[in-house]
């Protein structure tokens, strides 16, 4: 009897695997009546539904995953922003610094696609909620981070959106509906995704029992078998029906 923790990035990845279906060849996994009781984990991670595509020329690897888990460890190391004490308030001078800081460390990692993809999503998140400038006035700040956050396409729709209904009427319109079209645009990828996603739930489940031997990348059938049948992706799903909602209102 196991215990785990999981996200749903811990899923996506063990899904990719299976639908990927490396071509390196592994040993059929022995069966065994190994019970699993997992625990979702909300964090961070479970706010955000990506849109970009984690393979290379449609083929997702080992190497690849590990190359996402590698940079965001690297980044949350490296500490390019701090995590600022609760509550911070900024003067507009400690303003301007934050957002050259973040301009300056950005064109550093240009180079680093993946780097700056995660460079977005973490600190144009952090600037706007925890240096609590989006409850500021300064709405070119806001307009640039918020389309900083949509560039990153890591899908943080919640914050996005809060973004958005700040500058409505702060922004040109045509950047203002650019900008909304742009985030719609994910919003309805990510529930393509996920409805798809679902609907193969019952046929992969066959599959993995019928075929152990399908599970790549070191992951044990008995383990991804017990994962997916306790997954529910409906409340994923509704709250993207929700974003959807909600951006066709702004």
């Amino acid at each position: 009897m196991k215990t785990s923790q999981i996200t749903h990035v811990v899923l996506a990845s063990a899904v990719l695997y299976i639908v990927a279906g490396c071509t390196e060849k592994q040993e059929e996994p022995q069966k065994t009546n190994k019970v699993f009781h997992f625990q979702k984990v909300v964090n961070d991670e479970s706010e955000q539904f990506p849109t970009y595509s984690v393979g290379r020329n449609g083929v997702v690897s080992e190497e690849i995953l590990r190359a996402e888990s590698d940079t965001k460890n690297r980044l949350a190391k490296l500490a390019l922003i701090p995590q600022p004490s609760p509550n911070t308030r900024l003067t507009g001078s400690e303003k301007d610094q934050l957002l050259k800081t973040y301009k300056t460390s950005l064109k550093k990692y240009e180079q680093d696609s993946l780097m700056v993809r995660h460079f977005r999503n973490r600190y144009a998140k952090l600037i706007l909620k925890d240096y609590n400038l989006l409850e500021s006035k300064d709405y070119s700040q806001i307009v640039f981070l918020t389309e900083e956050l949509i560039a990153s396409k890591c899908g943080r729709y919640g914050l996005i959106l809060e973004s958005l209904g700040k500058i409505k009427g702060h922004v040109e319109v045509s950047k203002f509906q650019a900008m909304a079209a742009s985030a719609e645009k994910q919003m309805k990828h990510s529930l393509t995704l996920h409805q798809k996603a679902r609907e193969a739930m019952p046929g992969l489940q066959k599959k993995i029992k019928d075929d152990p031997g399908s599970v790549k990348g070191g992951l044990k059938a008995e383990f991804v078998a017990s994962l997916n049948e306790i997954d529910d992706l409906s409340p994923r799903i509704e709250s993207l029906e929700r974003y959807l909602r909600d951006i066709k209102s702004l």
